[in-house]
């Protein structure tokens, strides 16, 4: 989806943002309160995004703790 994406703006010659995060102690906590606690977390790091980024904006567990996230740079992202 990510690379749909920067295709995407490229074609439109728009600027597009590639983010990376990685959920600290995700593993140990995971490991420490079992998968459903697990879960929960990922669900929880998931409305944080939900309500930061834009609803065509694309974010994606690549596996893990780690996520990314495409959007669209508007006017206030200049380089």
């Amino acid at each position: 989806m990510a690379e749909r994406e920067l295709l995407a703006a490229w074609r439109r010659q728009r600027r597009s943002l590639l983010l990376y995060a990685d959920l600290d102690y995700l593993t140990r906590d995971n490991d420490s309160f079992g998968h459903d606690g697990g879960d929960r977390m990922l669900v929880d790091a998931a409305q944080v995004l939900k309500g930061v980024f834009r609803s065509g904006d694309v974010a994606a567990r690549l596996g893990g703790d780690e996520l990314a996230i495409t959007t669209a740079a508007n006017s206030c992202c200049s380089a």
